[in-house]
C-alpha cells in the first residue's frame, strides 16, 4: 500500500481530501496512495536524512482524506461499504479489500448493491473495481442492465487486473474456487495485479480433468492470455500448490522464467500420505466449502453439532450458501453427489496420482503448523517432502494454524508480506 506523509510549504496546513483530489487527476489509479498522513515536519535522523522509522505508521480505516460522495449511487454504495464492512465514514476512494473486506463479504456487498440499486453487479466487478468511485464508474459505462462479460466462475478471474507488474497467479484448492486469494490483496503492492485460477468444472460441470498435468497445461494457456512471456508467479493453496508446481516446471521446460513459487501447506506426497474422504453428509461437505471461501468453520467445536443433518436443514444451508456466496444453485444440487462435491472428490484422486518434476529454481512453502481439529497430522505432510523437487533453495514459514485456515486474516498477515517481499525482490 502507497502512503504519502505531507507537509506544508507555507504556513496553512494542507488539506488531505485536496490533496488526494489533486492526485488522482495527475496520478494513475494504482499509483494514488491509500492513505494520506499529514504532519508538522519530517523526522529527521542524526545525519540530517528521512528517519523512516520514526513516520508514524497511517490508519487504513475509511479516514484517510477520500472524497465524499457526489451522487446518489455514491452515497448507497459508500453507506454499504461501511455497512458490510462495519466502518464508518467510507469515502468513494476506500478500497473495500484494504478495509479489511474478503470473498465472502463481497458477495454480501454485491448482493445488497444489487437490490439496492436495481442494476446488475457481480463480484468480479468489485475485484476489479474495488473503490465506490470506480464502481459507479463502471456501472454508469455498463448502463441499466449491466452488460458485464465476466463472471466471478471464470477460469481466470482478475482479483485486481490493473497495474504494470508480471501479474500474480494463485491456483484454487480443492474444490475449484479461487474466492479465498482476496484476503492477500491488503499485503500486496497497490499496483500488483493478482488473477486467481478456478476449476473448469465450476462453469462446465461435466468437465473433470484427468491429472493434474492435463490442469496445469488448461492453466497455462489461460495465464498466457493475459501475460505471453515470463517473468511468472505462482501460488497455490493446498492441491492449488501442487498445480502450481506443476505449471512452474511446465514453463521452464518452455525455457520462460519463473520468478516466484510459493506454495501453501501443499505436500508432494499424496499417493501415500492422503487418507481417504472423510465421511461426511452432504451438509457437512456444504459446511467444508463454505469454510473454505471464509464463511464458515467446520472444524470449531461445535460446528457439526450445530448443524445435524436432515433434509430440511441441508436445503437451508443451500439457500443460506447460494445467497451468501452467490453461488448458482445447479453447483450444489443433488442429494448425496453435486457438481462442487465432483470437482472436490476429483482433485483428491489426482493428488493420489501426481508425480512431481524437478523445479529449477527456489520456492517459498508457507506450512501450518497445527494439527486440523480431530486429524491427525500425516507423517509425510513435512516440508521435506518437497526437496527432491526442488532444485534450490526451499525457504519455509512455519504459520502457527491449521491447513483449512491459512487463508484467514490471521494467517495471511504472516504469509502475505513474505509474499510481498518475494514479488518486490524479483521485481528489482
Amino acid at each position: 500500500r502507497l502512503v504519502a506523509y505531507v507537509t506544508a510549504a507555507g504556513d496553512t496546513p494542507p488539506d488531505a481530501a485536496a490533496a488526494r483530489e489533486a492526485l488522482d487527476e495527475v496520478l494513475p489509479e494504482h499509483m494514488v496512495p491509500s492513505a494520506l498522513v499529514v504532519l508538522d515536519a519530517l523526522p529527521l535522523d542524526a545525519n540530517g536524512k528521512l528517519d523512516r522509522a520514526a513516520l508514524p505508521a497511517p490508519s487504513f480505516e475509511a479516514t484517510t482524506g477520500g472524497r465524499a460522495p457526489r451522487t446518489p449511487r455514491e452515497e448507497t454504495l459508500c453507506a454499504l461499504f461501511g455497512e458490510v464492512l462495519g466502518v464508518d465514514g467510507v469515502t468513494i476512494d476506500d478500497d473495500f479489500f484494504l478495509l479489511g473486506g474478503h470473498s465472502l463479504l463481497a458477495s454480501k456487498l454485491a448482493s445488497q448493491a444489487r437490490a439496492a440499486l436495481a442494476t446488475e453487479l457481480s463480484m468480479r466487478d468489485l475485484f476489479e473495481a474495488p473503490t465506490v468511485a470506480r464502481l459507479v464508474a463502471r456501472l454508469d459505462a455498463a448502463g441499466p442492465v449491466g452488460a458485464h462479460q465476466g463472471q466471478p466462475l471464470d477460469i481466470l478471474l482478475p482479483l485486481r487486473g490493473e497495474g504494470p507488474r508480471p501479474p500474480l497467479f494463485c491456483v484454487h484448492p480443492g474444490g475449484g474456487l479461487g474466492w479465498s486469494y482476496t484476503g492477500l490483496l491488503r499485503h500486496l503492492a497497490p499496483d500488483q495485479p493478482v488473477y486467481a485460477l478456478q476449476a473448469r468444472g465450476l462453469t462446465e460441470p461435466d468437465v473433470l480433468p484427468a491429472s493434474v498435468e492435463e490442469m496445469a497445461a488448461d492453466y497455462l494457456e489461460q495465464i498466457r492470455t493475459v501475460q505471453p512471456s515470463g517473468p511468472y508467479h505462482l501460488l497455490g493453496w493446498s492441491f492449488g500448490g501442487l498445480i502450481a508446481h506443476a505449471m512452474a516446471t511446465r514453463l521452464q521446460d518452455r525455457g520462460e522464467e519463473v520468478a516466484v513459487l510459493a506454495v501453501v501447506d501443499a505436500y508432494p506426497d499424496n499417493a501415500q500420505a492422503l487418507p481417504g474422504a472423510p465421511e461426511l453428509s452432504k451438509r457437512q461437505w456444504l459446511g467444508v466449502l463454505l469454510d473454505d471461501i471464509g464463511g464458515g468453520d467446520i472444524f470449531a467445536p461445535g460446528w457439526l453439532e450445530a448443524h445435524p443433518d436432515g433434509a430440511e436443514g441441508t436445503a437451508d444451508l443451500v439457500a443460506d450458501l447460494c445467497r451468501e456466496t452467490g453461488l448458482p444453485p445447479r453447483l450444489l444440487a443433488g442429494e448425496t453427489s453435486f457438481p462442487l462435491l465432483d470437482i472436490l472428490l476429483n482433485d483428491q484422486e489426482l493428488m493420489r496420482k501426481f508425480a512431481p518434476e524437478r523445479f529449477h529454481g527456489d520456492m517459498l512453502m508457507f506450512r501450518a503448523m497445527e494439527e486440523i481439529p480431530g486429524y491427525r497430522r500425516d507423517a509425510l505432510h513435512v516440508a521435506d517432502g518437497w526437496l527432491p523437487f526442488v532444485d534450490g533453495a526451499l525457504v519455509v514459514h512455519g504459520i502457527p494454524d491449521h491447513h483449512y485456515r491459512m487463508m484467514r486474516e490471521e494467517s495471511l498477515d504472516r504469509i502475505g508480506p513474505v509474499i510481498a517481499a518475494a514479488l518486490d525482490r524479483a521485481g528489482s
